[in-house]
């Protein structure tokens, strides 16, 4: 089997897996995950943040950093049509990003880009993780494509205890993620 169709059995059963982790453990994993990426931003000077825009379950809201971490410059991403991706500054969520062609709130293409080089720190989405850092995304391939022009970012994810898997079917070009934080079982 290819990688691309072991890719794509992999991420159907672990999506259906996480639909049906209990919402409740969820939100408490979602709370203590945004509070451990808070406590690495608070004691950081100023930087430029890559964030997301959660758009599923299984993604923590990472939105309230904006207003709880105010003294960095925050990032989003916005998928191009050509399988780029450009992150535009944001400083206020509920006016600045719209729905985008996936589905996943997007900023608006007005408003200021951040060079690849100026990133400081990323936050990547995925569906699953190893330990290892190998990542499962949605199959785009555009943080595959953007992470390695960001020479200086310090590059993390952040997951929940379902997303946590042995072992992922990885290509060449799948960037492994360093750092990623998971929320302890004994915190919940």
């Amino acid at each position: 089997m290819d990688i691309d169709r072991e890719k794509k059995m992999c991420r159907r059963n672990l999506l259906a897996r996480l639909q049906q982790a209990d919402p409740d453990l969820l939100a408490r994993e979602a709370d203590l995950l945004r509070e451990m990426l808070g406590d690495i931003l608070r004691p950081l000077p100023t930087m430029n943040v890559c964030l997301y825009a959660s758009h599923a379950p299984y993604e923590p809201d990472l939105l309230p950093l904006l207003t709880e971490c105010p003294r960095h410059a925050y990032y989003f991403p916005r998928c191009g049509e050509n399988r780029d991706m450009l992150f535009h500054r944001v400083t206020s969520p509920s006016c600045q990003l719209l729905p985008g062609r996936f589905g996943i709130r997007e900023p608006d293409p007005l408003l200021p880009t951040l060079s690849p080089h100026d990133a400081h720190l990323i936050v990547v989405p995925g569906i699953a993780f190893t330990p290892e850092g190998c990542r499962l995304g949605h199959g785009g391939g555009y943080y595959d494509r953007f992470l390695p022009q960001c020479d200086r970012a310090r590059i993390l994810s952040v997951a929940f205890a379902a997303q946590m898997v042995s072992d992922l079917p990885c290509g060449v070009r799948d960037v492994r993620i360093p750092q990623i934080i998971l929320v302890h079982p004994d915190a919940l």
